[in-house]
């Protein structure tokens, strides 16, 4: 159960879900929690998952996932307290999600001037008949 409210803390602080809807019952918070991105992005989408599968075999076990979780929220719960007294209060998730919220209009922001910057791909040439 404290790990399901430290996940919930974590979209809370992260503004995908409300104080209200994470005071919700479980079921219904349970389903939002796909919305938490875990690792860098791949080109293959499988970041993520590779970075659970600890031992590599192909599969995420219940404990990899659950330990891949629990060291993230404490990863987040780190940064979210300011000021390292073990405790995270309204100011400090405020600032946290508003340095959050930033940080991804930044990167969209970045990944809109790639998109300007980068030229269009050329049509393939086509083939002209060779004259025999």
């Amino acid at each position: 159960m404290q790990k399901l409210f430290i996940a919930l803390g974590m979209l809370v602080v992260m503004g995908s879900v409300s104080a209200e809807e994470a005071a919700k019952p479980a079921e219904p918070a349970v389903k939002m929690m796909p919305t938490i991105q875990m690792g860098k992005p791949r080109a293959d989408g499988l970041g993520g998952f590779r970075q659970m599968d600890k031992d590599g075999d192909g599969k995420v076990s219940q404990k990899e996932f659950m330990d891949t979780t629990m060291e993230r929220a404490k990863q987040s719960f780190a940064r979210m307290d300011a000021n390292k007294d073990g405790f995270v209060n309204e100011e400090e998730i405020t600032s946290a999600r508003n340095q959050a919220r930033e940080k991804f209009r930044q990167r969209m922001q970045m990944m809109r001037q790639r998109q300007q910057q980068t030229p269009a791909p050329k049509p393939p040439a086509q083939e002209t008949p060779k004259a025999e």
